[in-house]
């Protein structure tokens, strides 16, 4: 018999508790400014209808801004100036670390311990 009434209780359980996230996973509402970024964090944000990823230095001061999808031209040049004018214009660290990872090889990373990944050089083109 007390089988049966722990059944709905942990269905009113799931119940809440999927409601409960769902809620929380709905974005948030617009603020008029996002907050300071941190040492080393990556937020994805939306600014003027675009989505845009902005990477923090050690220091707390901006790496990258990258907006990732925008509607339009215009609203992908607003939403960079706008991340612009509220985090402050991106300067890359250009100092870099060896860190080991898995079987003992090494990666060169930025100070934050984000791998740096090299760019092909360019080849020259046929003719």
């Amino acid at each position: 018999m007390r089988a049966r009434g722990f059944v709905p209780a942990a269905l009113i359980a799931l119940t809440a508790c999927s409601g409960a996230h769902a809620q929380s996973s709905a974005s948030p509402a617009p603020s008029a400014s996002p907050a300071p970024l941190a040492s080393c964090e990556v937020r994805e944000l939306v600014l003027d209808g675009a989505q845009l990823v902005v990477q923090a230095n050690l220091d707390a001061t901006p790496a990258s801004i990258v907006v990732v999808n925008a509607p339009n031209a215009d609203a992908r040049a607003a939403a960079y100036a706008d991340a612009v004018k509220f985090f402050g214009t991106p300067r890359p660290d250009t100092r870099t670390q060896m860190r080991q990872y898995k079987w003992g090889l090494a990666r060169l990373t930025d100070m934050c311990g984000r791998p740096i990944i090299a760019s092909p050089s360019p080849s020259p083109s046929p003719r």
